[in-house]
């Protein structure tokens, strides 16, 4: 059985990975879309381009919202599921701070 330390830390390590990866992602379904929809005309070595179009600024903001709300980043059903790892890392948190601990 993990401790406190053990699930804040696991936790938080998931959001901030996911919360990394999840802007260039987007970056390149959002080029791989456009590529097949038609609006211009982009070839497959731009495709790996995509992801030069991801700014710090985004990954640092996606990161924040993964602790809070990703605001329609990531579909309804999955973001549901990371309500629960939320309150988990909340309740935790809450505990070892006003209890001062729980194992």
């Amino acid at each position: 059985m993990a401790n406190d330390i053990h699930i804040v830390v696991s936790i938080m390590a998931f959001f901030i990975l996911l919360g990394t990866f999840l802007p260039f992602v987007q970056a390149e379904f959002n080029a791989t879309e456009t590529a097949y929809s038609g609006e211009s005309i982009i070839s497959a070595d731009d495709l790996g381009d995509a992801g030069s179009d991801v700014s710090a600024f985004d990954v640092i903001a996606s990161i924040l919202k993964m602790f809070f709300w990703t605001f329609g980043t990531l579909p309804t059903w999955l973001d549901t599921l990371f309500i629960i790892l939320r309150i988990t890392l909340v309740l935790t948190v809450a505990r070892n701070i006003w209890v001062g601990g729980g194992g």
